[in-house]
């Protein structure tokens, strides 16, 4: 069993896109196949049975929603890390500038017209980006261009990120 990455782990290659019905239906066969109750006689097993039911439940969480699973796979080629600073075009921090004061604005006026409205242009705004990371997953395949969509997709994912928290803002 590969332990070196969730994506090798349950035997897919690395993409932004997986069958996520053969996903669930990997992690419930490893779930039964290495389930510790079945190797409470044998104290070597059972520990190897915990590390890698534990190993399971912590690709299963990170590959089944597309977020993670980009966020993971940016991870895997040092693109993406939770603590790094985004690297953004100035004309998108100049928008976010915007939807920010829109979204304090909303909210100072307790105006639940444009918080919906707000809320609903930074759904459109995430849509927008998952549409663009789907479209770049698309196109990394068996591309030799793969450093350049790499950044790109790196950057469409900050904004991903950006979107999102200001949504949780709201």
């Amino acid at each position: 069993m590969d332990t070196s990455n969730y994506f090798r782990f349950y035997g897919f290659e690395p993409e932004f896109e997986i069958d996520e019905k053969l996903l669930r239906e990997k992690f419930l066969q490893i779930n039964r196949d290495f389930h510790p109750d079945f190797f409470a006689l044998n104290p070597e097993k059972q520990q190897e049975a915990l590390e890698i039911s534990s190993y399971n439940n912590d690709a299963f969480k990170t590959l089944e929603t597309f977020e993670k699973r980009v966020a993971y796979y940016l991870s895997l080629y040092g693109l993406y890390d939770k603590e790094s600073k985004a690297e953004l075009p100035p004309g998108f921090l100049m928008e976010v500038i915007d939807l920010n004061e829109e979204v304090a604005d909303a909210k100072m006026e307790d105006n639940a017209e444009a918080i919906n409205a707000v809320k609903n242009k930074l759904a459109d705004l995430m849509q927008n980006c998952i549409a663009e990371l789907k479209k770049m997953g698309s196109q990394l395949k068996g591309n030799s261009k793969r450093e350049v969509l790499h950044q790109e997709a790196k950057t469409e994912f900050q904004k991903y990120k950006y979107f999102s928290r200001l949504l949780s803002k709201i």
